[in-house]
């Protein structure tokens, strides 16, 4: 494999840029990062220790305020599938996520959090797994819930049937609101992937992304390998409204209707998925079901909205 050249831009971020006469790696790792110092080190040294060794590991750091850039660098200068962006200022969890696959050059893509943890074969039998199936578009395994310690959690992740082999019913399976969306961190085909509207700027955006992959093939769950995902107790943002300022720092303090535009993204995943009239029609009706099972979100969107209304005439009024 050709390592990738490394040049500063005018803003000072590290740029990729592989040989046009090069191979590149056939996978790309996405890191993206924001004050992650707390667990970074472990987690770099995880992927870096991983038993396949041909990917390059894509690292965007969003205007980290902490020791992140320092960690990265320095793990970067050792190690040279590593490459490191920086970004100018916080460009929200959604950017970055996509920044980092828009970065990629490899035929198979996976996401990794700056504080979860892979058995070492992940990666191996991920590639495996969709090498020896080309009907599949992602690839993960069985999940396992640490604390911030490290130490195991009686936490069990909920099993979805995302091998089903109608496209409905990977779709009925992967918009339910009561799991944890861990099949996100695994290997997913780059070129399914391109064709989806990748992360949007609001929360849930990667359950609606599994959702529209699911319509595009099944999953497959690796053996013998298991993705850590560590459980955080910090809650900074109690609302799902409050908390699309994460997602996109523009909409901070701005009315905003995370259920009703999670809805419309599915709809227009349904839209753009290459599906039979039959499977359309399935998937549009079961998006009735989940306005149903969903009302009070959708609802609280509503309320939302007259609150932050009524507390802007308020405000106007004392003035």
């Amino acid at each position: 494999m050709v390592r990738p050249e490394l040049r500063h831009d005018s803003s000072s971020q590290m740029v990729m840029e592989h040989k046009i006469s090069g191979e590149v790696p056939k996978v790309s790792v996405g890191l993206p990062v924001y004050n992650a110092e707390h667990y970074l080190d472990d987690t770099l040294r995880n992927l870096l220790g991983q038993s396949y060794r041909d990917f390059e590991l894509i690292i965007s750091d969003n205007a980290s305020t902490d020791a992140t850039e320092e960690i990265c660098r320095d793990h970067a200068a050792k190690d040279r599938r590593i490459i490191y962006h920086r970004n100018n200022r916080n460009m929200g969890i959604a950017w970055n996520h996509n920044r980092v696959f828009h970065l990629s050059s490899g035929e198979f893509f996976m996401w990794a959090s700056h504080d979860d943890v892979r058995t070492t074969d992940y990666i191996s039998q991920c590639v495996a797994a969709l090498e020896a199936d080309p009907r599949k578009v992602l690839a993960f395994s069985k999940v396992e819930f640490i604390d911030e310690e490290g130490t195991g959690l009686e936490k069990q992740g909920i099993s979805l049937k995302t091998d089903a082999q109608k496209p409905h019913e990977r779709f009925r399976e992967l918009i339910r609101m009561d799991y944890t969306c861990e099949a996100m961190y695994g290997l997913i085909r780059t070129a399914v992937l391109k064709r989806t509207a990748l992360h949007g700027p609001y929360p849930d955006s990667d359950r609606v992304l599994l959702a529209e992959l699911g319509l595009h093939g099944q999953f497959i769950r690796a053996h013998n390998i298991t993705f850590y995902r560590r459980s955080r107790t910090q809650k900074i943002y109690p609302s799902r409204q409050e908390r699309v300022s994460l997602f996109n720092p523009a909409r901070a303090g701005r009315i905003a209707f995370p259920y009703f535009r999670e809805y419309g993204e599915y709809l227009s995943a349904i839209k753009r998925a290459p599906l039979i009239a039959y499977e359309r029609m399935h998937c549009y009706l079961l998006m009735q079901r989940w306005v149903w099972v969903n009302r009070r979100g959708l609802t609280s969107d509503v309320h939302h909205c007259l609150g932050q209304i009524a507390k802007g005439m308020l405000s106007r009024g004392s003035r």
